[in-house]
């Protein structure tokens, strides 16, 4: 039921738009098959480390090369700029070469830490960013989501590649824990005025985390196709 946690980056290998049955989801995992590596959650997003900070809007722009802008943008806390992007992203429902929708990208371009060796250190140093944006637009759900969406990385993090009885009691503690934490921020963030589709991306991984049952689960996955029926990341969650 863990197990699927870390699978977003399943979402690299769709081309073009899904169309699911509804009747056909199962929104169960089995604990017993590992998760997935974390080095290919952050391979999905791989991001040019060093790239000038450039945001970058033809149509034949890449996953990586609009991602590689988002992170440079937060990196150097340009929040101003960030908010501009994704209210821009929520109007527009762009999207990048190959399909991706730019939300997508924009929220996990910031989720991960960027390096082959990631630690701790590197979540801790997104986290710090992102709450000095969350203080900068109280008002702001784009921050909220952004955090929330670190929070969930970090929990894959502790969580670990293996099976679920390979985790430690330590592990599994902090892996509830920024669970918790996250969607703690992501209530804070359905209260904003502004909504985002990825909010439903990232509060499924909550569910997973927490454990749903189907039906709540499946009332979660309803309620992100009613909002935005085409989301790309919503609509391919259930098949992870």
């Amino acid at each position: 039921m863990l197990a699927g946690v870390c699978f977003r980056f399943a979402l690299l290998a769709l081309q073009y738009s899904i169309h699911v049955t509804l009747h056909s989801l199962s929104f169960r995992n089995d604990s017993s098959t590992p998760a997935s590596q974390p080095q290919n959650r952050r391979h999905s997003r791989n991001c040019i480390r060093g790239r000038k900070c450039l945001f970058l809007r033809s149509p034949q722009e890449t996953d990586e090369q609009y991602a590689g802008s988002i992170n440079n943008l937060f990196v150097h806390e340009n929040f101003a700029e960030l908010e501009k992007i994704e209210q821009r992203n929520r109007i527009e429902k762009g999207r990048v070469a190959g399909g991706i929708w730019k939300s997508s990208s924009f929220f996990t371009a910031i989720a991960l830490p960027r390096g082959e060796e990631i630690k701790d250190s590197d979540y801790d140093f997104r986290l710090s960013i992102a709450k000095k944006w969350v203080a900068a637009y109280p008002g702001s759900a784009t921050a909220r989501v952004a955090l929330a969406d670190i929070y969930t990385a970090y929990a894959d993090s502790a969580r670990g590649t293996g099976h679920a009885d390979s985790v430690s009691d330590a592990n599994w503690k902090l892996f509830y824990s920024r669970v918790a934490q996250a969607k703690q921020v992501l209530l804070e963030a359905a209260a904003m005025k502004d909504k985002d589709a990825h909010w439903f991306d990232v509060m499924m991984q909550v569910s997973n985390g927490e454990g749903w049952d189907p039906p709540q689960e499946r009332e979660l996955f309803d309620q992100a196709i009613a909002f935005e029926p085409s989301y790309y990341a919503s609509v391919v969650w259930p098949a992870r």
